[in-house]
């Protein structure tokens, strides 16, 4: 395995959008739901995440978000009009990308 920590973080952890909700309440907001996913043999603790699509994006920086050795964690993300469009969020959920920053979690 790589020394390179950016390059090994890009290996070991795989994030993704699994859904965009509308909201039911009066003011527009959206609820992205992310999946995360520790591909190594090591626990990792995720530093911070940027949700980008065409019209906007958000960057996250989870207080407490960590991943013990090959597990999958769901979280839900609640974004409002500041983060961008999001009607364009919702018609294209499948052109969002999620970048993750993690390290070890010792």
């Amino acid at each position: 395995m790589s020394d390179d920590p950016q390059q090994w973080e890009r290996q070991e952890m795989r994030a993704e959008v699994r859904d965009v909700v509308l909201s039911a309440e009066s003011q527009l907001f959206v609820i992205v739901v992310l999946s995360f996913e520790n591909k190594s043999g090591r626990p990792l603790r995720v530093l911070r995440y940027w949700i980008r699509w065409a019209g906007g994006g958000q960057e996250v920086q989870p207080a407490d978000l960590r991943l013990p050795p090959y597990a999958v964690v769901e979280r839900r993300l609640h974004l409002g009009p500041d983060s961008g469009d999001l009607q364009q969020l919702l018609a294209d959920v499948g052109a969002t990308l999620v970048e993750v920053r993690v390290r070890e979690d010792r």
